[in-house]
């Protein structure tokens, strides 16, 4: 068995800097997809996660010969029956697919729901801790939890092992620009991802499909509505071309060659 680390934030020189990355089993199913990826490794340099693009139609033989128990004996019934309804420029029957690494610490995004997406989290290592309506749920290695359109959750990471999650998100809409940019903002250094023009333009295009709640609250709402357009009229944008080129993430994050 060989271990190496990977995925590393890369400096200005391109030099990967020490503790921001995590290791890898060179012959584990991980490194199989990302052998297999269909794009650049992401990553978001203030949370302890990375993200591998990986094809939307591969089927659970990609677990290494494991059963329907790996994934609660769920069957595709949970994402599928849905007609293809136009979703902000996706339709109800597309799926975006990945394998998301999330090391102990990942305290997740703010609590929301979609009015659109179904999403699945299928955890193949650790555990992940689901808040789905105010209830928590700890998925471990080997279940599936689906999260309902309508409800509101958020995910995170308690225990000191790694999770390890295929995720998948149905009618992602306009989330598939969107997410590239927040990993993008906070590793671009001319730009604040924390500045509140940049948070309304993002939260005012994604109201449509993704509502904040609890961190958010109504207040922040009624701010996005005022501060949104003003942010636009500054050139402030929900999503910027330059973080969804796989040149991007090359340049910020070590893409590993296993």
């Amino acid at each position: 068995m060989s271990t190496i680390t990977t995925g590393r934030t890369l400096d200005a020189d391109g030099e990967p800097i020490p503790g921001t990355g995590f290791e890898l089993d060179t012959e584990s199913w991980l490194a199989t997809q990302i052998r297999e990826r269909s794009g650049p490794i992401s990553s978001h340099p203030t949370q302890p996660m990375w993200s591998i693009p990986v094809g939307a139609n591969e089927t659970d033989d990609e677990t290494g010969g494991g059963t329907d128990t790996e994934t609660g004996g769920r069957t595709n019934t949970e994402t599928g029956g849905q007609t293809a309804t136009e979703t902000g420029g996706s339709t109800a029957d597309e799926t975006v697919r990945g394998v998301s690494v999330l090391a102990r610490g990942y305290d997740g995004p703010p609590p929301h729901y979609h009015t659109q997406s179904r999403e699945r989290f299928d955890v193949r290592r650790g555990e992940l801790t689901l808040e789905l309506d105010g209830a928590k749920r700890r998925v471990p290695a080997g279940e599936t939890a689906v999260v309902e359109t309508g409800v509101e959750h958020t995910f995170r990471v308690e225990t000191d092992d790694r999770a390890v999650v295929v995720t998948e998100i149905n009618a992602p809409g306009r989330l598939r620009s969107v997410l590239p940019t927040l990993g993008g903002l906070a590793h671009d250094t001319d730009r604040d991802p924390d500045d509140p023009l940049q948070r309304a333009v993002i939260a005012d295009r994604l109201a449509d499909h993704t509502v904040f709640t609890a961190a958010e609250g109504g207040l922040v709402g009624a701010a996005t509505e005022l501060l949104a357009p003003v942010g636009r009229a500054a050139g402030y944008q929900a999503a910027y071309g330059e973080y969804l080129t796989p040149a991007f993430w090359r340049a910020h994050v070590e893409q590993p060659s296993v």
